[in-house]
């Protein structure tokens, strides 16, 4: 885990890269075999990640709702038949044994494999799930060489920068 004060420390660098906090965990769901990733982000920080995430919460309820209701998430269609849930449904996401009570307002048109355990909320509820207070997994970032060479040299100790491609075949290895 990363103190997420390491985002805004590089926020609100002059000619701040592109990026975007992430908390992504795995919890079970009451019910339901199996875990399913939590995807904690927020929606004003993704557009150069995930790009279909602000019109898929604003295309099926307010943007508003997404940020106000408690418990707020998104789902795949895929996730929503495995759940067997449609929005307005509430479901309840255990993290190490803790119930959470999350509220499906957005089921997106995606029934790739990948999106099969995938539930996306915001941020805050995801540290509100994970107990993670000012914590969170990682940072997306988008960097040049030159702005990856001149952040190595003043991360954290025990921070480290990872290209996509190399978390994409830790995580496939």
């Amino acid at each position: 885990r990363l103190p997420d004060h390491h985002y805004t420390e590089l926020f609100v660098r002059p000619a701040a890269p592109a990026m975007a906090p992430v908390i992504m965990t795995r919890a079970r769901v009451d019910g339901i075999e199996g875990r399913f990733r939590i995807l904690g982000v927020d929606v004003f920080a993704e557009g150069a990640f995930r790009d279909q995430l602000t019109s898929v919460v604003g295309s099926q309820g307010s943007l508003d709702d997404w940020m106000t209701q408690t418990g707020a998430a998104a789902i795949s269609r895929t996730a929503a038949e495995r759940l067997d849930v449609a929005v307005g449904d509430p479901i309840t996401a255990l993290f190490e044994g803790q119930p959470t009570a999350l509220h499906i307002q957005a089921v997106f048109d995606d029934d790739s494999l990948a999106s099969r355990d995938l539930i996306v909320v915001d941020i805050a509820t995801a540290q509100a799930l994970t107990g993670w207070r000012n914590q969170l997994s990682h940072i997306d970032l988008t960097l040049t060489p030159g702005q990856a060479a001149e952040l190595e040299d003043s991360l954290a100790p025990g921070t480290r920068l990872v290209a996509i491609e190399d978390q994409l075949s830790e995580t496939a290895g």
